[in-house]
């Protein structure tokens, strides 16, 4: 079931669910996350998963969000970028995060991909961004990106307990083992 802003509002206030967290109205029963970093991946690298080990490029900072309004950033065409929230979240072992993109990025053409977020997990939230339109996308940084709502896990849970804990970006170039999780 997912909850409502009401108790999603009461968690941020009793147990810092979600930390810098905007002053943006909430809607329904999602808040809205800002973008605060943009990435790229280092093209001349490979990028490699196998079953026991993983690497990924070195990220480049392209912008960082400092506060103030008119820092934009362009979201070239054809070119994939990695974008992490301002706000960081604190996930008890009884919420599921389920996040979904602004509608205002699908209709200028540009897709942002996420993956699941576990109970457990604790820091900022890396999603990739890329952009099919022809042209260059001007992005504010600390404009609004994604939205998310949470449900209750019924049942148990395991804790999310991986390399990306606490909103790194990348492997930066370095050959990693796999790690599980519920440790």
């Amino acid at each position: 079931m997912v909850l409502g802003i009401d108790k999603v509002l009461e968690l941020v206030d009793k147990n810092k669910l979600i930390e810098n967290l905007s002053e943006k109205e909430p809607e329904g029963v999602e808040l809205e996350l800002r973008v605060g970093e943009v990435y790229k991946l280092n093209p001349d690298e490979e990028y490699s998963l196998y079953i026991a080990k993983r690497k990924l490029p070195k990220e480049v900072l392209v912008a960082k969000y400092d506060g103030k309004e008119g820092n934009m950033v362009q979201i070239m065409p054809n070119t994939y970028y990695l974008l992490k929230t301002i706000e960081s979240l604190n996930t008890p072992e009884d919420l599921f995060p389920q996040l979904a993109p602004r509608t205002t990025l699908q209709r200028a053409g540009i897709k942002l991909t996420y993956s699941t977020t576990s109970p457990g997990y604790k820091g900022p939230l890396i999603v990739g961004a890329f952009n099919y339109h022809s042209k260059p996308f001007n992005l504010e940084l600390g404009s609004h990106i994604l939205k998310i709502s949470f449900h209750e896990v019924n049942g148990t849970s395991r804790l999310y307990n991986g390399q990306w804990q606490h909103g790194r970006v990348s492997t930066n170039g370095i050959v990693e083992k796999q790690t599980g999780f519920g440790k």
